[in-house]
């Protein structure tokens, strides 16, 4: 099996689409198989949080 990251702007009508045939393909688990990136997501969110002024960016906690 080939391992092939693609990312895909949901927001849009055309990516959703994409990703729910992507997801169908995934539940029958033969074709297709979905391992989610958690670090990425993890510093995504928190990236958010700092700009909205809910977490300190590092170099202003270790002072």
């Amino acid at each position: 099996m080939e391992t092939l990251i693609i990312k895909i702007d949901t927001r849009t009508k055309k990516g959703k689409y994409l990703f729910g045939l992507i997801t169908e393909m995934a539940k029958e688990d033969t074709i297709v198989k979905i391992v989610k990136n958690e670090v990425y997501n993890e510093i995504s969110a928190s990236l958010k949080e700092m700009k909205s002024g809910k977490r300190k960016p590092i170099n202003e906690l270790l002072k």
